[in-house]
Formats: C-alpha cells, sequence, structure tokens
C-alpha cells in the first residue's frame, strides 16, 4: 500500500491510502425496459392495479437491475474525463510580479528559475492530523498566492478561456466555477511528490487546476488514476512557448515523478461551485436516460401498489468520493452530477425520496506474513489479506441539500441475499483498493491482525411512503425537525407531510409549536390539534402558548376548535393559567369574524367550571380566583357553597389563608361591595390559624403570627375574641426557647404575677438548654432585679441557679473539648457576678470539667491546672492516674510538669504546702514514665542510617530530664528498667542502649552527680552485661572455624570442585587454581553463591587462575569474636579509668572479675548472671502512700537520694585493665 500524502499541489490536504473505485461492474447488455415500460402503461390509476397484476412477466422484472440498466446508460452518456491536459502554444505574456524579486517575464530561464526558487520555502504536506516537511515524501518549494501577482490584464482574459476549457472537459460544460489561486510551486532536479489526493482547501472546491509555465525542464510528468482509470499528465518535452494546463477532480490520486532536468514551475489553483450556480442542464442525449429511470421507478410504484416483491430502498455507489464539507446536490461532480439530476427529476414525478450518504466496510482477518525477512531479504510493505474473519458495512444517509445526517451510521448486512438494497453484487469489494490499512505487524507465531477500510459516496432512493419508517429506523428525526425548521412552502408537499407523524414523537413544546405554525400556515386543523396533544398542551395552555391558540381560532374557528379549547381549560393544573386563557380568548371576542367568535355563554360557564374544579391552588392564582369570585352576582353564594369547601379539604397553607383574605380585604376596600364574606371565611381558615399558632417555630414567632391575624381582622369581632383567647393560652403554653425570645419572656414576668416561679421555671425545666437564650435570660432578670418595683420572688437565684444546673451539665457533655466546656462556663461568670448561688454553681460546674475531662490538648493545660488548684484530692488521688489513661505524648506530660512547677508559688498562697506540690510532681513523673512509649526502630531491618541522637535517645534523655527538674532522681530506675524491657537483641543493645551510654554519663556529670551512684551504676552494670551476653557471647573454638571453612566448600564431587574444596578448608586465606576457562566456569558456578567468599580470575600467566578470597574478619567465628572482645575492652574505656570502673561494680562483688575473664575468652557469658532489673524494683516509700492535705514532711527533707562514701573495693575485684 502507498502512503497516505497531501495534494500535489498544496500543503494542507487530507491523505488517503489508495485510489477509490470507479463505481460497479455491471454488465449492460441485458434488455431494455420495453416490457416493463408497457405494463406500467397499462396503469392509470391505483384502481386499474387489479389489471395489471394479471399481465405476464411483470412480476419476474427487478426493479434493481432495471435501475442499474439506467444507472449504467447514465455513465455513457457523460462525455466529460475525471482528469484532463490541454496545452497551449501561445498565451499572453502573465507579467509575473514577486514580493521582493520584481518582474519575470516568458519563458523563465535557468537563471530566473533559480531566483524565483530562493524566494520559496519547502513544502509541506498533510499526514493524518499533521502537517509535516519530509523530503523522501514531497521535495518541492511553494510560494503563498498572497506573493504573487499578475500585471498585464490580458492575462486574466485568457485565463478565465483556459479555465472553461478544462471545466468543458471535465464535464461541466455549461457552468463557470469560481478559481483562486492557491501556491505557486518550484521542481527542481529531484523534486518530486508522492501518490496523494487533494482535499478542499476552501468552501465548495470540487477540483485542481495546474498550470505549468513555459520553462527548459525534463521529468516532472503527474501520474493520475481514478478507480481502474490510469493517465499520465506530460509537462515536459515541448517547445519553450508552450503552456501546459492540468485538472483533476480532488478525489483523484495523482503522483508527480522526480524532475530530471531544469526547473518545472506552476501556478496551482482551487476550483470551487458558485452557490447561485443552476443544476447542470440535461443534454437532449439524456432524455432516452431519463425515459429508463422513470420506467424502472413507475415499475417499482406498481409493484408496490400490487403487492408484488420490491424493493424498499435501493442504494449506488457513485463514481467519486466527497468529503463531509462538499457532500450535497450542488457539489456533485462529472457524471454522479448528471445521474443525481436524472434521478431527482424522475423521483419528484413519481413520488420518490433521494438521499446521498457515506457507505463505510470494514474487512479484519489476518495478514498472509511469513515472519520479519532475513538479513539477506529485503523488507516488504504491509502483506495481502490471508483469511477474512469479520466483516462491517455501515451507511450514513445525508441530506442531498444540506448534507445534514439523517439519523445515525447504521450497521446494514453486505450480502445480497439479505439485503436487496445495495446495488452490488456479493463480489464487489472483492474487486476494490481499500482507502486505508492497519496492520499490526508479524507477532513472533504468526501474523498479526489486518484490517482493510473502504469509504464511498452513494445515492440513495426509496418511495415516500416508506419516507417516514425509513428515516424513523435511521433515528432521524432530528434531522426532519430540521427540514420542517427550514420549509417556508405554503402547501404542503407529500415529504413534509410524511415528516409531521415523526417529528411529532419528539413531544416537545418547541417541536410541537414549529408543527402548530406549519399546520396554521397549510390550514391543517387535525395537524394542528395533533401538535396540540403531541406536546401535552392539552393540559397545560403554557407548553403551546395562548398567542398560538387565537391564531388558531381566527383559521379554523371556533367550532373547529372548541373541543381543543374545552380540554385546555379542563387539563391544565394551574388555576391562574386557566383563568388567563379564558379571559384572553374574551378580550376582543367581538371583533373576531363570525366563524372565530365565542358564545358569551362559553365564557360564564368555563369559569364556574374552574373555581369548581380546583386542583391545588398556589400564591401565584389568589388574585385570579378573588377577581374572578367577586365579579359574579352570586359571587357569595359560589364562594360559601363551592370555593370555600375546596380550599378547606385542600389543607392550604397558613400563608396562602392570609393572602387570600388579604385579597379579599383589599378589593372590598377598593369596590366597597361583597358583604357578607367574612363569617365564611373566617370559619374556614381558622384550623389553619390555630394550627400555624400551635407549630410556630419558636415563641417570637407564634405571638408575631397573633399580632399579624389580629391586624388582618381588625374590624372582625369573632375574630378579634379568637386571637385574644389564643394570645391567653399561648402565655402559658411556652414552646422551645430560641435566641430572641428572652425580651419577650421577660414582658410576662413584668405583667403576670408569679410568671417566673409558677410558669417559665417549671416550662424550661423541660426544654433544651439554649446558650443565647439562657444568658440574654439570665442578663434581663438580673437587671430586673435591681429595680424598685420588681416582682421576682426572694429567692429567685437559687431557683434559676438549681434550674440551670442540670441543662447545663447536658451542654457541657455535648462539648467536643475541656476548652470548650471550660467556655461555655465562664460566659455566665460576667454575668452571675453578684449572683452566690450561681457563682456556686458554675464553680462545681468547672470542677465536674474537670473530674469528667476529655483528652487534654497543650491549649487546655492551664484551664485544667487553674481548676486543680481549687480541687487538692481530686489532684493527689486521681489527676495522674487520669491523665496516664489517656496515653500521652511527652510534650503535654511536659507541658503538664512545668506548668506545677510555675504555679507552685501561687498554690502555696492557698491551701497547698511544697510537700504536697512536690508529691504531685512525682505522681506526675512516675505516670509519664510508665506510660510514654520508647519508639524502637531496629536499624538493621529498615535499613535507614540512625540520626545522631535517635528519636529513641532523644526520649529517653527527655524522661531524666523530667526526674532531675522535679528532685525525682530515684525515679530514673523505672526509666532505666523501660529501656531495658524495650532492649531484648544484639540488634536493639547496638542501636539503642550502647548509643545512650555517653549521654547518660553527660546527664549525671551535668547534675553533678557521679555514674557509680545509684541508679546509674546499676544501669552501666547491665549495659555491659548485655554487650558481653548478646553481642559478644562465647569465644569460639578453631573447631568453628574449620567448620565454617568447610561450609564454603562446593557439594559437586568431581575433581576440579574436589581440588579446590581441600585449598578452601587450609588455613590460607587467599589461594590460587589454574585451570582452563571451562573447568573455571564450572568450580566457580559451585561456590559462587557461598557467603565468605570473594571469587576473581587472574589472567596473568597461561592457563588462567581462578582467585578465591575467605573473607575471614567478616565471617570466620574466631576472627568475629576477637574484634568484638576488642570492640568491649574499648566500650569500657569509655566509663573512665580502672578506679572508676572499680567503684561502678563496688556493690557487685565479683562481678567485674568474671566480666574481664569473658573479655579475655575464659569464662562463659553467663557466669555474668542475670539483669539485675529482674526484681520488682520499689521507688521511694513516698510513693507507697498517698500524702493527704493534712500530711506533712520534716522541713527541709527531699526525695532526691544523697551522696553516701564509696564502700571500700573487694580485694578480688582490684584488677589491671589498662593494657
Amino acid at each position: 500500500m502507498s502512503p497516505c500524502w497531501s495534494d500535489e499541489e498544496s500543503s494542507d490536504d487530507t491523505s488517503s491510502d489508495e485510489s477509490p473505485s470507479a463505481g460497479m461492474d455491471v454488465d449492460t447488455t441485458t434488455a431494455p425496459l420495453g416490457t416493463s415500460g408497457a405494463a406500467v402503461g397499462a396503469i392509470t390509476d391505483v384502481d386499474n392495479t387489479s389489471a395489471v397484476a394479471g399481465q405476464e412477466g411483470l412480476g419476474d422484472i427487478n426493479v434493481k437491475d432495471e435501475l442499474m440498466k439506467a444507472f449504467n446508460a447514465s455513465k455513457k452518456t457523460f462525455k466529460g474525463t475525471y482528469a484532463t491536459l490541454q496545452k497551449y502554444e501561445t498565451m499572453p505574456n502573465p507579467l509575473l510580479d514577486i514580493d521582493g524579486l520584481g518582474v519575470f517575464g516568458m519563458p523563465l530561464s535557468a537563471a530566473e528559475s533559480q531566483r524565483l526558487r530562493s524566494r520559496c520555502n519547502p513544502a509541506a504536506f498533510g499526514k493524518g492530523e499533521r502537517t509535516v516537511l519530509d523530503p523522501s515524501v514531497r521535495d518541492t518549494f511553494e510560494l503563498d498566492a498572497s506573493c504573487v501577482r499578475f500585471l498585464n490584464p490580458a492575462w486574466e482574459v485568457w485565463l478565465r478561456e483556459a479555465m472553461q476549457s478544462a471545466c468543458n472537459e471535465l464535464g461541466l460544460a455549461g457552468r463557470s466555477p469560481r478559481h483562486e489561486l492557491y501556491k505557486l510551486l518550484v521542481y527542481e532536479v529531484g523534486s518530486h511528490f508522492h501518490l496523494h489526493q487533494d482535499t478542499e482547501k476552501a468552501p465548495g472546491m470540487f477540483a485542481t487546476v495546474v498550470i505549468v509555465l513555459p520553462s527548459q525542464h525534463e521529468g516532472g510528468s503527474v501520474h493520475v488514476q481514478h478507480g481502474r482509470q490510469r493517465k499520465t499528465l506530460q509537462s515536459s518535452g515541448q517547445g519553450l512557448l508552450t503552456t501546459t494546463v492540468m485538472a483533476w477532480y480532488t478525489d483523484v490520486f495523482h503522483e508527480v515523478k522526480p524532475v530530471t532536468g531544469g526547473y518545472r514551475v506552476a501556478l496551482t489553483y482551487n476550483l470551487m461551485h458558485d452557490p447561485s450556480m443552476p443544476d447542470i442542464p440535461r443534454a437532449p442525449a439524456d432524455d432516452g436516460v431519463f425515459d429508463q429511470i422513470q420506467e424502472a421507478l413507475q415499475l417499482w410504484h406498481v409493484k408496490e401498489l400490487l403487492g408484488q416483491k420490491r424493493p424498499k430502498r435501493l442504494i449506488h455507489a457513485l463514481s467519486h468520493h466527497y468529503s463531509e464539507v462538499n457532500l450535497s446536490f450542488s457539489h456533485l461532480k462529472g457524471p454522479d452530477a448528471t445521474l443525481v439530476s436524472l434521478l431527482r427529476d424522475a423521483a419528484s414525478m413519481h413520488g420518490f425520496y433521494v438521499a446521498l450518504g457515506h457507505l463505510s466496510y470494514t474487512e479484519k482477518g489476518y495478514g498472509n506474513d511469513n515472519g520479519p525477512p532475513s538479513d539477506s531479504e529485503e523488507e516488504e510493505e504491509d502483506p495481502g489479506m490471508c483469511e477474512v474473519t469479520k466483516t462491517r458495512l455501515t451507511l450514513q444517509l445525508k441530506s442531498g441539500f444540506n448534507g445534514a445526517d439523517i439519523g445515525r451510521d447504521k450497521k446494514i448486512s453486505n450480502k445480497s441475499k439479505k439485503n436487496d438494497d445495495l446495488m452490488m453484487d456479493d463480489e464487489y469489494w472483492d474487486r476494490q483498493e481499500p482507502d486505508d490499512t492497519e496492520y499490526e505487524g508479524y507477532m513472533g507465531n504468526g501474523a498479526g491482525s489486518l484490517e482493510y477500510f473502504y469509504h464511498r459516496t452513494v445515492v440513495a432512493i426509496w418511495p415516500l411512503s416508506h419516507n417516514a419508517s425509513l428515516i424513523s429506523s435511521a433515528g432521524g428525526r432530528d434531522f426532519i425537525i430540521s427540514e420542517l425548521e427550514h420549509c417556508t412552502s405554503t402547501e404542503p408537499s407529500p415529504v413534509e407531510l410524511s415528516y409531521i407523524p415523526i417529528a411529532l414523537t419528539a413531544g416537545t413544546s418547541d417541536v410541537s409549536c414549529l408543527i402548530a405554525g406549519l399546520a396554521i400556515r397549510w390550514k391543517d386543523r387535525q395537524m394542528w390539534l395533533n401538535a396540540l396533544k403531541a406536546c401535552k398542551g392539552d393540559r397545560n395552555i403554557a407548553v403551546l402558548g395562548t398567542s398560538r391558540v387565537l391564531t388558531a381560532l381566527e383559521v379554523f374557528g371556533f367550532a373547529g376548535i372548541q373541543e381543543a379549547l374545552d380540554l385546555v381549560v379542563s387539563n391544565t393544573m394551574s388555576t391562574k393559567s386557566r383563568l388567563d386563557f379564558v379571559n384572553a380568548l374574551e378580550k376582543d371576542n367581538v371583533h373576531r369574524s363570525d366563524v372565530a367568535r365565542i358564545p358569551a355563554k362559553w365564557f360564564d360557564d368555563k369559569r364556574r367550571y374552574i373555581l369548581a374544579s380546583l386542583r391545588y391552588p398556589q400564591d401565584e392564582d389568589v388574585a385570579a380566583m378573588v377577581n374572578t369570585v367577586v365579579a359574579f352576582p352570586d359571587g357569595i353564594a359560589i364562594l360559601r357553597d363551592t370555593l370555600l369547601p375546596q380550599l378547606v379539604a385542600l389543607h392550604l397553607l397558613y400563608d396562602w389563608w392570609f393572602e387570600f383574605v388579604s385579597q379579599l380585604q383589599a378589593w372590598v376596600e377598593s369596590q366597597g361591595t361583597f358583604s357578607g364574606w367574612k363569617g365564611p371565611v373566617f370559619n374556614a381558615a381558622k384550623t389553619t390559624f390555630s394550627q400555624a399558632v400551635q407549630h410556630a417555630p419558636s415563641n417570637q414567632a407564634r405571638f408575631k403570627l397573633l399580632a399579624d391575624l389580629e391586624g388582618l381582622w381588625v374590624s372582625y369581632e369573632d375574630a378579634q375574641t379568637w386571637v385574644l383567647e389564643t394570645r391567653k393560652s399561648a402565655v402559658h403554653d411556652l414552646c422551645q426557647p430560641a435566641p430572641g425570645d428572652a425580651a419577650l419572656l421577660m414582658t410576662f414576668v413584668r405583667t403576670e404575677p408569679h410568671y417566673l416561679e409558677t410558669v417559665l421555671i417549671p416550662t424550661l425545666a423541660r426544654m433544651q438548654y439554649v446558650e443565647e437564650f439562657w444568658l440574654d435570660l439570665l442578663e434581663q432578670l438580673r437587671s430586673y432585679s435591681e429595680e424598685a418595683n420588681q416582682l421576682l420572688p426572694s429567692q429567685w437565684d437559687q431557683q434559676v441557679s438549681d434550674l440551670l444546673r442540670i441543662p447545663l451539665s447536658r451542654a457541657r457533655a455535648k462539648t467536643t473539648s475541656n476548652s470548650e466546656a471550660f467556655r461555655l462556663i465562664e460566659r455566665f461568670y460576667a454575668i452571675c457576678d453578684s449572683l452566690d448561688p450561681m457563682i456556686v454553681m458554675l464553680c462545681e460546674q468547672k470542677r465536674d470539667v474537670l473530674r469528667s475531662m476529655k483528652r487534654p490538648k497543650e491549649d487546655d493545660i492551664p484551664l485544667l491546672l487553674d481548676v486543680l488548684k481549687l480541687d487538692q484530692e481530686f489532684a493527689l488521688s486521681q489527676f495522674s492516674s487520669r491523665l496516664g489513661a489517656f496515653r500521652l505524648d511527652l510534650a503535654l506530660w511536659s507541658g503538664f510538669v512545668h506548668g506545677v512547677r510555675a504555679r507552685a508559688a501561687d498554690w502555696t498562697q492557698s491551701s497547698w504546702t511544697q510537700e504536697q506540690i512536690q508529691r504531685l510532681l512525682t505522681l506526675l513523673v512516675t505516670e509519664a514514665v510508665s506510660t510514654i512509649p520508647l519508639p524502637i526502630a531496629n536499624a538493621l531491618t529498615t535499613g535507614v542510617a540512625q540520626p545522631v541522637k535517635s528519636l529513641f535517645t532523644v526520649t529517653v534523655q527527655a524522661l531524666l530530664t523530667l526526674c532531675a527538674e522535679t528532685d525525682n532522681i530515684a525515679v530514673c530506675s523505672s526509666v532505666f528498667r523501660k529501656v531495658f524491657a524495650a532492649s531484648s537483641s544484639a540488634d536493639t543493645v547496638k542501636s539503642h542502649i550502647l548509643p545512650l551510654v555517653p549521654v547518660v554519663i553527660a546527664f549525671a556529670k551535668g547534675r553533678g552527680l557521679t555514674i557509680e551512684q545509684n541508679p546509674f551504676d546499676k544501669f552501666f552494670r547491665e549495659t555491659i552485661r548485655l554487650y558481653v551476653t548478646l553481642i559478644l557471647g562465647k569465644r569460639p573454638s578453631p573447631a568453628d572455624s574449620e567448620r565454617w571453612r568447610k561450609s564454603l566448600c562446593s557439594t559437586c564431587l568431581c575433581y576440579d570442585c574436589k581440588a579446590v574444596n581441600a585449598l578452601i578448608v587450609s588455613p590460607q586465606q587467599e589461594i590460587m587454581w589454574a585451570s582452563g576457562q571451562k573447568r573455571r566456569k564450572h568450580v566457580e558456578r559451585e561456590i559462587n553463591t557461598k557467603k565468605g567468599l570473594k571469587i576473581s580470575t587472574s589472567s596473568g600467566g597461561y592457563p588462567h587462575k581462578l582467585v578465591v578470597t575467605k573473607l575471614v574478619h567478616e565471617y570466620d567465628p574466631v576472627s568475629l569474636w576477637t574484634e568484638k572482645a576488642k570492640a568491649g575492652a574499648a566500650f569500657l574505656k569509655t566509663f573512665g579509668e580502672d578506679d572508676i570502673l572499680q567503684r561502678l561494680y563496688a556493690s557487685a562483688p565479683g562481678r567485674l572479675s568474671i566480666l574481664m575473664d569473658c573479655l579475655r575468652g575464659n569464662a562463659s557469658p553467663s557466669s555474668l548472671g542475670g539483669s539485675e532489673y529482674a526484681e520488682q524494683a520499689t521507688i521511694t516509700s513516698v510513693l507507697a502512700t498517698p500524702l493527704t492535705a493534712t500530711d506533712s514532711a520534716p522541713a527541709g527533707t527531699s526525695s532526691v537520694p544523697r551522696k553516701r562514701p564509696p564502700p571500700l573495693p573487694n580485694p578480688e575485684d582490684v584488677i589491671e585493665i589498662s593494657d
């Protein structure tokens, strides 16, 4: 397959792969249509079809075959060609003027052509969606038309004549399309352009014209192909004064062969349809073809009348392929234009519909591919189709007038036995070349998927009797609606009438209004009624609109659409719309014609009917209903007996009734009539008014409703009495208080004796807590209590305090943080500063917040400690354990400890002693040490380098600091016990405990303590013990090293492996074994996976040597232990000189001597005994018994252990370790 390139003379055309077929290969030598013509001619009307039914031979005549004969005859009558070449020996000198270069004369010399080429740019081409430059495909130079001018007026005269001559050759005699210059092209030696198609570069473009200017050149011929037809258009080898004019349709494939000498200079023009051009005139020679087409269509019509076998539609492929932009009747080319013009004329005479379309056929299978070529073979193009596994044929119908889609792309059958629509045989596609190909390539074990794509432009024809079903089945309703929108006819055509039922299935108001407008223009009453029902306009007048109904009334008369008017009034839901519709019809009714005038009784009857058949009135219906009912002479009776019973039954809302009464009031005040309406209306609305007051969302809203109703019924005594009684009931039956209700309730407190204690307090005790309401109420009560004539009871503050306690506790329980709970209580302090019972209750609330505290945050610490100061019992008995239950982090614990220390001076000014404060600090630090987790991260498993100070070390150091800052050095023992409980392996000892040693040493020295002092001595001894037992271990024997060396040997029993194994088990650290490559590789493979060996090859000498190095220091047990023992001795040096180490072990007699034997390998690590932290340690006795507020300690005592003289060293522990 050839690649897809853009057009020969341009840079922005769309590609195709191969040339399309020129049409159908159909035998045209069959008998003419004489038989069918005679049979058809015998029919003069529908009723005479029975006379023809018995005619011999009519049932055997095939409509498709007869029409195909006519189509082939049409192609033969077409005198044009798909491509043409004309030469002109003389032409006027165009005086070619180029921007920047000046004027060029003719013929063009080589020097002038070269100078012109220097002004041009390399020409690009379109490939798919991209525009690319590729000289291997197109090697040409171009200049835009805007840079080219012709100074000789005679050139334009000659150009028009040349264009007309080219059009005549293309079969467009009698037509004068527009032309425009597109590009100037220069071809030098080697310039070429591969096979491609032109695209429509301008609206209406259908052909390309190329004018090769006179110049000396060789080569550059144009090879064109259309279907199976081929031509060569040659411009070289002619006189220097000869001008060559070439022309072809845009869908013709063409290729420019390389120029072999000189310069080829060409002007490219676009030929475009003029929208104002008439259809192609039919020559007299076409009359015979026209008669054949008529006879075939008549035969089709007769077979349909007789119920004989005939096609539902026929689809015929055109000779040319057209783009989406240029697919219309007016843009057809050559034989296609002639054929479709004849077909349309005949179709319009015999009741047929003609459309255009795109037919797409896809074949899918696998390629005939035997695999990639060998090095000596050349790579071939895509293989042919080996076997077709799947096919797909789709048709997209198009309007011939504007190219609009008729429905959707629809799949159809490709087999003539299943699909009689296609005017092609089953082998048609086998004779065609694909327009595009997709091949996924050889897949290793077979050929890949191969797809062929074919695209054909078709003309389709079917009887108008099938128009609705065919277009509807294709989903073409939108197309039909679009066609009707552009309809301007005053009389409907059969095609337009067939569109109406399909369009109405849309059911939308826009389409129905469109059809209603056409029905009025065509004076079709039934069509108008159908349009009204299709959009449910008979149920809602707003859909179609009153103005369209009034127009229909004038056209069809009252009798013609009375039924529709009755349905509109009966079915429309909106009362206002129904009444407005009747009023609109009544307006100007007297000025209508006699046919359109509506009887006056109809209006009166419809208004009464509307008031008697209410749906659910809305607010906008009120005014229309009032204006209608008051206009009747018997309006009061209609209101009382017809309207109000319906309104009560509909359970309308308060706002609607209020508006209804307001509208009646306003109308009566302005007109002064309609007396007697208040009683019936109030009695009907009273239930709704009562329910609205009862269910008001707040007390304010309830009393506002009563005030509004009092103003509404100001002149009706019964209503005023009801309002007064309802207000009294509401005063004693309060609803849930809301913000802003306090002022309202205080009016009752001021005016109703004993209202506070008998009504308000019992009511509020049942209600939910609303903070803003309570704050406002307390402020107003306190302010009122200071007035001289206040009516509050003497113990009102205690009563209110007792009332507020429970709802405030409930509200506090709903808070999400301690800070929020404290803020809730604090807001009342400013209001109640002078109300002692309230202050006592609020203090109790704050204490309850402390005792039931939520998980504290950093902002909570100051608030909790301020309350803790007042609750010493809780502080010394439960506070620390409550904090421990939250598993707080180190920062929060530090915050509490530092907060207590910062407040110590203030606390001692109240009821706290120094000893109690110290006791609290000890409890906090002890709980913190107990609950804060130590973050253990194994560096050997995480693979992450540990920082200078790990999080583990930082946490331990912080805990020790808390102990020291609070004079709780003894609690450090608990920290150390926690450290060793978290470190039970050699890895954790290395990564966490050993780095902790210098930190603890620095910590002790920084606080004036010695490392041999308890609890530090115990920590260091346990650290040394863990090093010896978990890291150093028992000293290995030489036999252990020998076993390690044997583990490095190969399990292979061949001679070479045995020889190398003997070298490996020897004491030598590095061994060398010489052998050939194959034998070396074998041995290397056998021992390559052994850890502890490093393998390399020495290339010095022959044969090469296998070098095996035993990694003794990394894997040999004896060597490893020796290195660890040295590291252990160095570790002991970190504690100081020998005397310090002896004092460190003074409280553990004999252990130092055992330790040294372990480091020398003379003792087992187990001889050091177990952990000194194994026993349950006790913290200072001060923690055993809680210290109450009445307990006291001797003045000046402290829990910090005093320094004591070090004990005398044990004689057996006096050893020398300096060496």
